[in-house]
């Protein structure tokens, strides 16, 4: 029996190193296998990572395109407003360049209607010196009138010149 033993021991070891061998190169493979799961799980990961990367491109981009829009919004209503402060300052200008004229139309009327009444006042005084030196003289005139006596001249003949004196030489 030494050398089916012998047969049996060597197959027994070829067995186990068979083993061994299949076990070794099935830790290789786990190992691999456990490499392949961890790569196939970081290539998901980047995977998920550059989808994510792309849709946050994507929103950045839209809300680029938004705050752009919202911009020309308030820049156009900012504008507007410009436009509006501006236009209003111009009717300030406008009504105190129109309240001024007026007032100094007013102050002109005023100062025509002033000149006009004491011109009125002027001129009823006038009237009245007139009427009052008119009735003066005609009293006047009246008494002298009165004062002398009543002749009744007739012309004959021609007109005589009237003697000149030494101091009246005209």
């Amino acid at each position: 029996m030494g050398l089916f033993s012998t047969t049996k021991e060597e197959a027994l070891a070829a067995e186990r190193e068979q083993r061994d061998n299949l076990l070794t190169e099935m830790a290789e493979l786990r190992a691999e296998i456990h490499g392949l799961r961890q790569e196939r799980g970081d290539l998901q990961t980047r995977d998920r990572l550059q989808a994510e990367i792309e849709r946050l491109k994507k929103d950045t981009v839209a809300k680029q395109i938004d705050y752009d829009r919202e911009k020309e919004k308030w820049d156009r209503e900012r504008r507007e407003v410009e436009h509006l402060v501006g236009l209003q300052r111009k009717t300030a200008d406008f009504e105190k360049e129109q309240a001024i004229a007026e007032a100094q139309m007013t102050e002109r009327e005023r100062a025509i209607t002033a000149k006009e009444e004491e011109f009125e006042r002027q001129l009823k005084f006038n009237k009245e010196q007139m009427t009052k030196t008119q009735e003066f003289l005609e009293r006047n005139f009246s008494a002298v009138l009165d004062r002398l006596p009543d002749v009744n001249v007739a012309l004959e003949g021609g007109i005589a010149p009237r003697p000149q004196s030494s101091g009246d030489e005209a």
